[in-house]
């Protein structure tokens, strides 16, 4: 699939069971995924957004839903296709050509599952830098950033931002806690938290919630060492 030259390019599930698409690049877009397939059918606001007949389906992998024909909660929050029968295969795949050929709504990314999350060594996190092989199921190389323990990984809606050659890079790989907190790049090689003052602290924590309430991304590790 070719890139979307200015949208993030992985966009990630929400935590299990739920299938939202969390992140949204553009205020006011509208997004829905079909196996594995994120369309962009905002031009069908209409339908899809607030108010809408199919509001229900927009901001999630909306593929076991579409083939049944269901707006319940147990098919929207569950994108699982292996127990579908063939007829609602066949449905589904009508879903599929109706965005593709008949409205032709812009294909702006994939849907990929961030791995599990685990114990994981500072020396373990150096890996992914963002600058390592892209894995099958991903179009950007994984880029986790180290902040209070936590693992993220920022390539899902923050690759350009984090990756090689940007500022932002000299976070990739690392333990950034105090380098964050302080706002000082040159602390990076530091670990060391315990003389923080209160508002370091404070931005810290706030960098720590803006990852993962605000930008959503995945925790994939907690820091053992």
């Amino acid at each position: 699939m070719s890139r979307a030259a200015s949208l993030p390019h992985q966009l990630p599930p929400s935590s299990p069971p739920r299938s939202t698409i969390k992140f949204n690049p553009d205020a006011g877009k509208i997004y829905i995924c079909l196996k594995g397939t994120v369309y962009n059918v905002s031009a069908a606001a209409n339908m899809y957004g607030p108010g809408g007949n199919y509001h229900l389906f927009a901001g999630r992998d909306a593929s076991l839903a579409l083939a049944k024909m269901s707006f319940e909660d147990q098919h929207l929050d569950n994108p699982d296709l292996s127990g579908i029968s063939a007829v609602e295969m066949d449905q589904l795949e009508q879903w599929i050509n109706k965005y593709k050929y008949e409205k032709e709504y812009p294909v702006v990314g994939k849907l990929s599952t961030p791995p599990a999350r685990r114990p994981m060594t500072v020396e373990e996190l150096a890996e992914f830098n963002g600058a390592g092989a892209v894995p099958e199921d991903r179009v950007d190389p994984p880029l986790y950033v180290g902040i209070k323990g936590k693992v993220y990984d920022v390539s899902y809606g923050g690759f350009d931002m984090y990756k090689p050659g940007t500022t932002y890079n000299i976070f990739a790989g690392k333990d950034s806690s105090r380098s964050l907190a302080t706002m000082q790049f040159d602390e990076i090689k530091s670990r060391k938290i315990d003389d923080l003052t209160p508002e370091q602290l404070k931005t810290m924590d706030d960098w720590d919630i803006k990852f993962e309430t605000k930008r959503f991304y995945p925790i994939v590790g907690d820091l053992t060492n």
